[in-house]
């Protein structure tokens, strides 16, 4: 499941996506408020995954790549085109770890 979050709620993700910003300023400034952007985690309370994604071709994903209901959700989002807007013609993956390679065929 895919659970947009209000820029108000941020904060709350900081530490998820605290290895991608070191490294991705388009993931730190969207999640600093200073580009736009949107961010997405499967849940609100507990965000155990998320995705932030800039300008609907930058996207970054963070924390566990095993969770099979966020990715599904992540692949109806990206086909659907949530995640890349209207003229959705592709984008720039980053992800926090290596981990994420193996989950990569049900993201796509």
């Amino acid at each position: 499941m895919l659970v947009e979050l209000a820029a108000a709620e941020y904060d709350s993700v900081q530490a998820l996506f605290a290895s991608v910003q070191r490294h991705q300023m388009f993931c730190a400034g969207v999640l600093s408020r200073l580009y736009p952007g949107r961010v997405f985690v499967d849940n609100r309370e507990n965000p155990r995954s998320g995705l932030v994604a800039k300008d609907g071709m930058w996207w970054f994903l963070a924390g566990d790549p095993h969770n099979a209901a966020f990715n599904a959700a992540f692949n109806t989002a990206l086909y659907d085109r949530t995640i890349t807007g209207p003229k959705g013609w592709g984008g720039m993956l980053v992800c926090d770890s290596a981990a994420w390679d193996s989950a990569v065929p049900a993201l796509y």
